[in-house]
């Protein structure tokens, strides 16, 4: 139905209960845009430019926000036993389905990961994959090594 849309409406005109002002309020941020930051010529990478830096700013002010909430979190949640890895295990049980992405964790050894997944052919030379994977990953992402120079575990 959808292909006809256009084929109809150039042969009988637009309908007359038609109203095109929700679709022009869906881009007000766009038509300011338009109007007030580019020269009217070779609109498009203009535009594009001036929506990505919008985004760009958006995805920057949820980071913020995010790591703001996180710091002011009260100080019992970050005194946690950071000692006591049943903790940090998630529970079976439905009364407490609760899990913190992202929580304070036991520090642990390349050699403890490695002889925790013996059997586990994916872990096998892990150091030598991790170290690989990240001297190609943060060129690739545009990050600098640090000290500019290749990881090494």
């Amino acid at each position: 139905m959808s292909s006809h849309i256009v084929d109809n409406v150039k042969a009988k005109g637009a309908t007359y209960n038609y109203n095109t002002t929700p679709n022009e309020k869906m881009h007000g941020l766009l038509k300011d845009s338009y109007l007030l930051h580019t020269n009217f010529r070779d609109v498009v990478p203009q535009i594009l430019r001036i929506n990505h830096w919008q985004v760009a700013a958006e995805s920057i002010h949820c980071h913020i926000s995010d790591l703001n909430e996180y710091e002011s979190q009260d100080s019992e949640d970050l005194d946690e036993d950071l000692n006591d890895v049943d903790n940090l295990v998630p529970s079976n049980d439905m009364d407490s389905p609760h899990v913190k992405l992202g929580s304070r964790q036991a520090a642990e050894t390349f050699k403890l990961i490695e002889d925790a997944h013996k059997e586990d052919h994916a872990f096998s030379s892990f150091r030598v994959k991790l170290n690989e994977f990240l001297n190609s990953f943060l060129p690739a992402i545009r990050l600098p090594l640090p000290g500019g120079k290749w990881v090494q575990f």
